[in-house]
């Protein structure tokens, strides 16, 4: 009597694994346990079962593996079968930011070239990261106070990570000058308030203390008054003095 029955074969269920963060290899470590074993039947009681590539325990890269498993009994009889070994990568990047950078302001914006600004690194356990900024003003002229740059590293899967960096651009007597000639037209008044914010530095760097908010505050005072003329607007005026203050 010939044989000529197939055995039956069953192969494991599919597996989905992660790389898991911290990950340093663009795939994760797989094991017989985890993957599990096929097992066949065989109307003639022998049967032997194999398996065709990526035999654990190893590596399996991200994305889809097929594995085949061949069922064989003693007459040549063959059944096949297949498991999905899939592996997500869900590793962010790990990212750095420039360092922070501080300036003195030039005039109503500053210009902080990107040479000046950095550039971010980023690394990934896959290859494929990009890094991508935002918030940098436009022409890279940047206003008083403090702007937050933010980097954010993208790798092939979709991960992210984010870091920031902070600019921060501290008035002078000089920018705070060209706001006050571009909000007042009254040369004098313009002069005489420009000579009281170099006189507040000047004693700032002495390290005359009462000089210097003496001067800040007949500085106010005279902002003030053009405030209350209608020269300036309200927020201009309180505009003008809190950056005076910080001189």
């Amino acid at each position: 009597m010939i044989d000529d029955t197939a055995p039956v074969l069953t192969v494991p269920a599919n597996v989905t694994v992660y790389t898991g963060a911290g990950a340093a290899v663009c795939g994760a470590f797989i094991d017989t346990a985890t993957l599990g074993e096929a097992t066949a039947v065989d109307n003639s009681g022998i049967v032997s079962v194999t398996r065709v590539g990526g035999a654990p325990p190893g590596i399996f890269p991200v994305g889809t593996t097929t594995l085949t498993f061949k069922a064989t009994d003693g007459a040549g009889n063959h059944a096949t079968g297949t498991q999905l070994v899939t592996v997500v990568d869900n590793t962010r990047p790990t990212l750095t930011a420039p360092a922070n950078v501080i300036r003195a302001a030039t005039g109503i914006t500053t210009l902080v070239t990107d040479s000046e600004l950095g550039t971010a690194t980023a690394a990934d356990n896959c290859p494929g990261v990009t890094i991508a900024r935002s918030g940098v003003p436009a022409g890279n002229l940047f206003p008083h106070g403090t702007t937050t740059i933010t980097y954010t590293a993208t790798d092939a899967s979709g991960n992210t990570a984010s870091a920031t960096q902070t600019v921060t651009v501290n008035a002078t007597a000089t920018s705070v000058c060209v706001f006050v000639r571009s909000y007042i037209a009254n040369a004098g008044i313009a002069n005489s308030l420009c000579v009281k914010l170099d006189a507040a530095a000047a004693a700032r760097a002495r390290g005359s203390v009462n000089a210097h908010d003496n001067v800040i505050d007949a500085f106010a005072n005279e902002v003030d008054a053009q405030r209350r003329n209608g020269t300036l607007t309200g927020a201009q005026a309180d505009a003008l003095i809190a950056l005076a203050r910080t001189l």
